[in-house]
């Protein structure tokens, strides 16, 4: 069973956590306080006259409905109103709220107000019980924190406090560059996912690509980037972007105008495979600018369950 629960509120920030056995707010889990609800697929089919049966043409997940109900415990009728209106500003309907639970999030927005107890068996002098649902529109879970890899990164090797040895032929290492043109990324989730992908130029570079080796599904960006100029990319679904920056100090803008057309937006599929960044040659030339690059890789894996659900 999953005895805590954390939410958190995306909009204004703030987050309540749900304990089995301590907090402001309490489930009982051993009376069934949580309901996950599940994910159901739908299968669209077709099929031939005289056909016995028939063909799935494509198959969609439905929304899911997460619901709760819990106690709000509270030593006087000040405490009980103020820890009550907490609640119901929380679970505002118009906010995006993200649910934790075991290192996984879920995401959605509130059905309705929170539903309090009215009689005395459920609002007393010391508890009150409450009753609230969420729509969670991408029903699968997925790690909290993204997955993160470095394709290429400039490791520090200097540290503080630092002291100067006089060794002939030696002198002191600030930092070293590991290259690598491919990394592997696993996927342990059960779809496939998209990634963010962040570039830093070092130097000038020249139209970047990434590409995955396995699917040979690839982005390209049709523009030569000076140094300390970045660009981010986003292949997850709704949240599809391509955005750049000259500096640190510059405004985000957007990049979509130098999104190659050949490209894709590109997914991680269920496995392992590798990605790296591609290299060119012009008239028998090798065009390495792609060393001046920085690549950052991150995703999110996705689940239908939690062992615990």
């Amino acid at each position: 069973m999953i005895e805590s629960v954390k939410f958190r509120n995306l909009v204004t920030g703030k987050e309540i956590v749900m304990d089995s056995d301590k907090g402001d707010y309490l489930l009982d889990v051993d009376d069934g306080s949580v309901d996950w609800g599940e994910v159901e697929a739908k299968h669209n089919t077709y099929n031939f006259p005289t056909q016995v049966g028939s063909y799935i043409s494509s198959t969609s997940l439905e929304d899911r409905e997460v619901s709760f109900f819990g106690y709000i415990v509270y030593n006087n009728t000040q405490d009980f109103r103020r820890k009550k209106k907490i609640l119901s500003t929380f679970m505002n309907p118009l906010h995006d709220i993200e649910i934790q639970a075991k290192g996984y999030s879920l995401f959605g927005k509130a059905q309705a107000s929170v539903k309090y107890g009215k009689e005395y068996k459920t609002n007393n002098g010391a508890f009150c019980k409450f009753t609230f649902s969420l729509l969670c529109i991408k029903p699968l879970w997925q790690t909290s924190s993204p997955l993160n890899v470095n394709i290429a990164i400039l490791q520090p090797r200097w540290r503080f406090p630092w002291i100067m040895v006089k060794e002939k032929g030696k002198g002191t290492i600030f930092g070293k560059r590991r290259r690598a043109l491919l990394q592997q990324l696993t996927n342990n989730g059960a779809i496939p996912v998209g990634v963010k992908i962040l570039i830093h130029a070092l130097g000038i570079v020249s139209n970047p690509e990434l590409k995955i080796v396995e699917t040979q599904e690839f982005v390209h960006i049709n523009k030569t980037l000076s140094e300390g100029e970045d660009i981010e990319i986003s292949t997850a679904d709704g949240e599809r972007y391509i955005k750049g920056r000259k500096d640190e100090n510059s405004p985000w803008e957007s990049y979509l105008q130098y999104f190659d057309l050949d490209s894709s937006w590109i997914q991680i599929p269920v496995g392992t495979v590798a990605i790296g960044f591609a290299t060119y040659e012009s008239e028998g030339v090798q065009d390495d600018t792609y060393k001046n690059m920085n690549i950052n890789v991150s995703y999110h894996e996705k689940i239908f369950n939690l062992e615990d659900e």
